[in-house]
């Protein structure tokens, strides 16, 4: 949280991953922007993702989950690595992260068969004589399902990404909490390294987000 506050108090706008946009790290897309990479993604190998991101440079962006399940390496980019670029949103462009994550299991064993059954000279409903994938696929009808709370999602970042991107309530306060001088903890210990002694006692208004509590019961 810090580190995107940081950033967008000094203008720079962080855009969230995205199979699409990102790359294995972090880029600058223009001056004042930076697209967060996806080569972070903790339980995902670089390995997974350098492949993901190599397929898409070569044979362009994918145009939904199903295409990315066709068109991806199954023995280098698991279903675990999927479900974890659904979770972080990086493939809200194609539906809901609560759409996805109830249908990309089927999509991807779907394909993966699909794939060896090409492999081993099959055709299946999906594929055409010559082995090609059929022009006539269709894609797969999401569910009609509302999208998870903003404190999931906030919970997948952090567990997968190591930092929230969703914007809490503090982000959205932060610019009101600024224009009354509030200071984030680390904003005033930089200030009192670079303070003299006499002016440590002044008074300071702080602000922040409880990310967790502890109760504790009294014998």
């Amino acid at each position: 949280v810090r580190d995107i506050v940081d950033a967008e108090a000094r203008g720079i706008k962080i855009l969230p991953p995205d199979v699409n946009n990102s790359d294995v790290i972090f880029r600058i897309e223009e001056e004042g922007i930076i697209r967060f990479g996806i080569g972070g993604l903790k339980g995902v190998g670089i390995k997974a993702i350098q492949s993901l991101v190599d397929e898409r440079n070569a044979n362009g962006k994918f145009t939904s989950l199903d295409n990315l399940c066709e068109r991806i390496d199954h023995k280098i980019v698991s279903k675990g690595s999927v479900e974890a670029l659904i979770k972080v949103g990086a493939m809200q462009e194609f539906g809901k992260r609560a759409q996805l994550l109830q249908v990309y299991e089927d999509i991807y064993v779907r394909c993966q068969k699909s794939k060896i059954n090409a492999a081993g000279g099959f055709i299946d409903m999906f594929s055409s004589a010559d082995g090609e994938k059929s022009a006539l696929h269709n894609i797969t009808k999401l569910p009609a399902l509302p999208e998870v709370d903003d404190a999931q999602k906030r919970e997948w970042e952090k567990a997968i990404l190591g930092i929230s991107i969703t914007p809490s309530l503090m982000n959205k306060l932060t610019p009101y909490l600024q224009s009354k001088n509030y200071k984030m903890l680390h904003e005033i210990k930089e200030e009192h390294a670079s303070t003299s002694a006499q002016n440590s006692k002044i008074p300071v208004k702080i602000y922040g987000e409880v990310l967790r509590k502890n109760v504790k019961k009294k014998k």
